[in-house]
């Protein structure tokens, strides 16, 4: 084997020097999507209000260390900065009210407000949220929602760190949802 190693003088070194603090961790975890999120629509035949219900399941894998997702139930990012606030961020395309629950589908121990995820572990999880006419009018549109941030701590609490890194694909197809009742 020959290694072959190359020298570069320094670049030239002009400008300002500008950044912010980054934190560093030793412990951590991975975030997959399992299969593709769902979306189903429902016409209330007494109504004639439709409703929608989204699933999205992702498995959580932790490395080095346990980590606690965070077990509040998602919330429109409409009402809370992502990343701020205690609650899982959705992205919720469309208006209505809206009803959401984060539960483990693999039996991750749930305490102090948040799932258990053991160091060399994977637990996976299921957000289902359930869109119609209530406090908030549902608006005759097309509706889709998308997990924008999941919250974990490092020890069992409420989690106020918020993961965001490959949640692209974390979307639910779009469906029309009628509110049938509107005047």
């Amino acid at each position: 084997m020959t290694l072959l190693l190359e020298t570069q003088s320094p670049p030239d070194e002009t400008g300002t020097v500008t950044g912010a603090a980054s934190q560093m961790r030793d412990v951590g975890f991975d975030v997959a999507l399992v299969g593709t999120p769902t979306a189903v629509a429902t016409a209330a035949a007494a109504t004639g209000t439709d409703s929608g219900l989204f699933t999205i399941v992702f498995d959580v894998t932790a490395w080095d260390g346990s980590i606690f997702i965070d077990g509040t139930d998602p919330d429109d990012a409409g009402s809370t900065a992502a990343g701020v606030g205690t609650e899982h961020d959705l992205g919720v395309t469309g208006t209505g009210t809206l009803l959401a629950d984060i539960t483990t589908l693999t039996g991750a121990t749930e305490a102090g407000g948040s799932f258990t995820v053991l160091d060399g572990e994977t637990e996976r999880f299921q957000i289902v949220v359930d869109v119609r006419d209530g406090a908030v009018d549902l608006v005759d549109a097309f509706h889709s929602v998308s997990l924008d941030v999941i919250l974990y701590a490092l020890a069992q609490g409420d989690g106020d760190l918020g993961y965001a890194l490959n949640l692209g694909d974390f979307v639910t197809p779009s469906i029309y949802l009628n509110d049938g009742a509107e005047a």
